[in-house]
This record gives C-alpha cells, structure tokens and sequence, in this order.
C-alpha cells in the first residue's frame, strides 16, 4: 500500500457519508452515520479480473481506473434509524 494520499472529490463522496437510507416493503428508514474521517492510501491496481461489471452490461464493462484508494479499517457507528417521508 502506498502513502496517505489528499482526498479527491470522489473520495469525499464515497467515504463521507452522513447518512445511509434503506427501505423495507413501503417504508423508507435513514440512519445517521458517525465516524472519524477515512485515513486512504494509494494503491496501484496490478491486476483485475472483473466479473461484476460485465453482468449489468457490455456498456458498463470496467476499462479500467483514473484513481484508487484504500483504507486498512474504520470503525462505524450509525444512530438507529428512523422512518422518513421521500417525495
């Protein structure tokens, strides 16, 4: 693994999440979610055998990476969650 790396933006949209959402036949529940912020390292892909992808589509067949990223571990704690109203 390579160096603790600055974040990008898709970094801080992966890994920053404040919420997660859930549903359960019609109802729809949201957590909050509570954790120190992510430590990512670099890491270089080498080799990748990709058998999701090519399950959803031809189209959405990974090429390959404009960036990757790695945490060893984080610990995470969600509030319990609670039924929400989505319009």
């Amino acid at each position: 693994m390579g160096e603790v790396k600055q974040k990008s933006a898709f970094d801080l949209w992966a890994t920053e999440c404040k919420a997660l959402l859930t549903k359960r036949g019609n109802t729809t529940y949201m957590g909050h979610v509570e954790h120190l912020p992510w430590t990512l390292k670099s890491l270089e892909v080498k080799e990748l055998t990709d058998h999701f992808s090519v399950l959803i589509g031809e189209h959405f067949k990974m090429k390959g990476f404009i960036e990757t990223s790695y945490s060893k571990n984080l610990d995470v704690r969600f509030r319990p969650f609670k039924r929400v109203q989505i319009h």
